[in-house]
């Protein structure tokens, strides 16, 4: 997070979460919560503010990164028109995606070539090792390559992504146009994403689930 905030904007000071709709909060601790990335961002002298766009309809001035963090109840249409002006004029917005994603945001995303699922990656090759508690839901991507995660390429580190659903990116598909997209993670050729998250036993079903 520290790197793609100093890549975006130069001096960082200033991180705004969205709030409102059931996001994810720097202020829980629990597994959903962001209590590291508040830890490692005021860490680095990172001033954090939340907003609420029903209550104040503007993203706050002087903000250096917007994040969206998996909310689950629907944004009203001003809140959508909001955020779409904020992105259409360049503004960096950090999105953290999983399977509830709300309709009217899911079809912003669309606008820039960003389709997210509603599924369950599952990955038997490259997972948590079963002796750290870990299954193929919880999966270990490997590094694309990109300023972004080539210093924890070389390191030799490792990002786990438990949980996690499924994102796509076509710049051929995007009404928005004049970005570069850019595959920072991914996880091994024999996963796929569960569409049967209910399911007590994983396994892929062709022409169900997604590969």
């Amino acid at each position: 997070t520290s790197a793609m905030l100093d890549l975006n904007s130069g001096a960082v000071r200033t991180v705004v979460f969205l709030e409102g709709h059931g996001e994810r909060t720097v202020d829980g601790d629990d597994r959903g919560g962001l209590a590291v990335m508040k830890e490692y961002l005021l860490r680095d002298q990172y001033r954090l503010d939340k907003v609420n766009l029903l209550v104040k309809p503007e993203i706050p001035a002087g903000t250096s990164l917007l994040v969206i963090a998996a909310p689950k109840k629907a944004l009203d249409t001003k809140e959508v028109a909001i955020l779409e002006k904020y992105m259409a004029d360049g503004k960096p917005v950090m999105y953290l995606a999983d399977s509830d994603t709300p309709a009217g945001l899911k079809a912003l995303l669309k606008k820039y070539g960003f389709e997210v699922g509603r599924n369950l990656v599952v990955d038997p090759s490259r997972h948590l090792h079963t002796l750290f508690g870990g299954t193929p839901v919880i999966p270990q991507p490997e590094f694309g390559t990109h300023e972004l995660v080539d210093p924890l390429k070389e390191k030799k580190r490792a990002v786990l992504t438990p949980w996690s659903t499924n994102l796509k990116a076509d710049g051929a598909t995007a009404e928005v146009k004049g970005y570069t997209y850019h595959e920072l993670l991914k996880t091994s050729a024999e996963s796929w994403a569960e569409v049967d998250m209910d399911s007590q036993t994983a396994q892929f079903d062709a022409g169900k689930d997604v590969k």
